[in-house]
């Protein structure tokens, strides 16, 4: 529970400025996010230092040079791989036409929020009570059928894990911007009804970088197109060295067709750290940086703090409020800070709330995208917050904690994925078809145990 308390408490010192509710008294009042201009860390660390920068980039070049070389060699022709990444993109187009009707649905919240602000002015009293009420339900309403259409589109429309994952993304993303605004706008009208924000502050705040709302945010003289262009070649090129190195990480497409022992399972695990971890770094470059700076540069966003220096954590929690400081941020904002205000002032129950949270929609999207649930990340997490709650670890023994928990989970998820389509035998035995999507396959499908109840342990100096 102290990892709990520490994950979201700490935002107040680092990801949050002080700043007291003004109609409130209390002392124990939370502070709340305040926007100022600032550079990502990496930006600043490049402009002091290139070194890193340019080392990681000849290691690309040289990783992108042994792919293309190794395929001349093998097939004589060169094979970039783009018909193999066209085909994990199965469904691009239609996830396009997906994305645009979520958009419309999105930009239909803006009416029905100036439509209840004008029934509140000329209602009053009980009447105007019920209004809050029902536009709260219908909000609720919208949110759900908002996020189980999408869940159905994606399954019916057959799309491969990448396209699902690309969808169900903008789907939170969505769900979360809308309940960022209206949150944030509600309680300003309330308060001051000439705070009306204006649909071109709501259509910016659907592409800014950030999900907390606000009616201005600070922002750049100019845009820097150089810089845009620069970030986006780094999102390409990075995420198609993502597709490199997850070729290079042990093939699990065998699991189930030949036996495997649990030795060599183990042994693959293990082989999967390296590429899963510079799999990791190249994402959260790509995503966290690139991306966000990207379009806070055509946005002319000024404040860029999207994460910390997370590199340097020594904890599971340190990481947690590091890594990723926009949802982090809309956790704090919107489910413990809410919860702590207006539910239960209990720092402890507002951190298991947001923590639970924050879990069920991971599982919820890989459950998904992958067409099963194997509750591994959240069951990691929990493993990691109890381990690290109360201990200083170091940042090195922390760091290869991390690259064991980020391989390991690669490895069980694609055991499981090739499982399922490899061991169909075992799924039908599962019986009832609503669990099959429950059940882990992996766990009775081609794995032979390679342990002998006869074990010894020897010192090595006997």
């Amino acid at each position: 529970m102290a990892t709990l308390d520490c994950n979201l408490n700490a935002v107040v010192a680092e990801n949050v400025t002080e700043k007291k509710s003004p109609n409130r008294d209390d002392s124990r009042n939370l502070p709340e996010k305040t926007f100022v201009a600032r550079n990502s860390p990496l930006t600043d660390i490049f402009k002091e230092n290139k070194l890193i920068y340019n080392v990681f980039a000849a290691a690309l070049i040289l990783v992108f040079a042994d792919e293309v070389l190794t395929t001349f060699v093998e097939s004589g022709r060169i094979d970039l791989q783009f018909r193999e990444i066209v085909s994990g993109l199965r469904g691009l187009s239609v996830n396009l036409l997906v994305w645009s009707c979520m958009q419309m649905c999105t930009l239909c919240v803006y009416p029905c929020f100036i439509g209840w602000i004008s029934g509140r002015r000329r209602l009053g009293g009980g009447a105007m009570k019920w209004l809050d009420i029902s536009c709260i339900c219908g909000l609720v309403i919208y949110q759900v059928t908002f996020v189980a259409v999408t869940i159905k589109a994606v399954l019916l429309l057959d799309l491969s894990p990448v396209s699902s994952m690309c969808a169900l993304m903008e789907m939170t993303r969505f769900v979360m911007k809308i309940h960022a605004f209206v949150r944030s706008s509600s309680s300003e009208v309330v308060e001051d009804t000439s705070k009306i924000p204006t649909f071109r502050q709501f259509v910016y705040f659907l592409f800014a970088p950030t999900l907390i709302y606000r009616n201005e945010y600070p922002k750049t003289a100019t845009i820097r197109w150089r810089i845009v262009l620069k970030h986006a070649l780094e999102v390409t090129v990075l995420l198609y060295m993502c597709y490199i190195f997850s070729g290079t990480s042990p093939l699990f497409n065998q699991f189930g067709v030949v036996p495997i022992s649990t030795g060599t399972v183990l042994h693959y695990e293990f082989l999967s750290i390296l590429p899963t971890s510079v799999f990791f770094l190249c994402g959260h470059y790509a995503l966290m940086h690139s991306w966000l700076n990207a379009w806070a540069e055509m946005l002319r966003f000024a404040d860029r703090l999207f994460y910390r220096d997370w590199w340097n954590a020594t904890s599971f929690a340190g990481f947690v409020r590091s890594h990723n400081v926009v949802v982090h941020n809309f956790l704090y904002t919107y489910v413990y800070k809410d919860f702590y205000d207006h539910v239960l002032r209990s720092r402890r129950a507002a951190s298991i709330v947001a923590f639970a949270v924050s879990g069920l929609v991971h599982e919820l999207l890989l459950a998904v995208a992958f067409r099963f649930f194997y509750p591994i990340m959240l069951g990691q997490f929990l493993a990691m917050g109890l381990l690290t709650a109360k201990a200083n670890l170091g940042n090195a023994f922390f760091l290869a904690s991390l690259a064991f928990a980020n391989g390991a989970e690669v490895s069980l998820y694609s055991m499981e994925y090739y499982a399922r389509r490899n061991c169909l035998g075992v799924v039908d035995s599962v019986g009832e078809w609503s669990l099959k999507g429950l059940v882990p396959i992996s766990w009775n499908c081609g794995v032979v145990s390679s342990f002998d109840g006869n074990w010894t342990v020897r010192a090595p100096w006997s």
